[in-house]
């Protein structure tokens, strides 16, 4: 899921996300749990070569930032928030409006390439961290690129193609579980412009969630 990331009534003051205190492994997090302070803002004059200010336009909610909030993981690709500290993600994009770069200009929207995203709404970034997203989409709906077109699309699409073996045209039945979640609804939609394929969501009992699905 992607989230925007802007305050109009604050244009000209820098914020970030912390983590004010961890909700313990069991617990589900409460607001209390994160705090949005005010933070400098990135001193233009003082950017080096190659560096870039970015302001935020959208971030990657996942399930997979829960793991973080604890004081382990459990994984080794990710590693834990640290209390009182600006939070990052799994994923952002946002839009160039200061450049020291000769590979990026002012109005470029951009992706980091490791993911590794802070949810801070202007922050200096090395230009070679970043890539750029594609004018048409950076112009229309780039949050896509956190959706459709990033991880959880891929992953639907291979999971579809590669794990599930399933072909185009072949009349099979697909059995999505979390039909509703980042992954489940995007295979779900991959399938359904396939052409004569079955499809069966499964959801979790879950009133909210469900009475927000549209089968179609």
């Amino acid at each position: 899921m992607s989230a925007a990331f802007d305050n109009s009534e604050h244009q000209n003051e820098n914020y970030c996300v912390v983590l004010a205190s961890r909700p313990g492994v069991n617990n589900p997090p409460e607001d209390e749990n994160f705090s949005c302070v005010i933070c400098p803002m990135p001193a233009v004059e003082n950017l080096g070569e190659e560096q870039v200010v970015v302001k935020t336009l959208y971030l990657s909610i996942d399930p997979a930032l829960r793991c973080r909030m604890n004081e382990e993981t459990g994984v080794e690709y990710i590693t834990a928030w640290e209390v009182n500290k600006c939070i990052s993600g799994l994923g952002g994009v946002g839009v160039v409006i200061h450049s020291r770069s000769q590979g990026l200009t002012t109005g470029d929207v951009v992706i980091k390439s490791d993911m590794f995203w802070p949810w801070q709404r202007f922050s200096t970034m090395d230009a070679s961290a970043l890539s750029k997203v594609e004018q048409k989409i950076a112009h229309t709906r780039p949050s896509l690129v956190l959706s459709l077109l990033g991880v959880s699309g891929i992953t639907s699409f291979i999971g579809i193609r590669n794990r599930g073996h399933i072909s185009p045209g072949k009349n099979q039945t697909v059995v999505i579980t979390s039909a509703a979640g980042a992954c489940g609804h995007l295979a779900g939609q991959f399938e359904n412009s396939d052409g004569p394929t079955n499809v069966v969501g499964n959801l979790r009992p879950h009133k909210e969630k469900c009475c927000k699905f549209d089968p179609r």
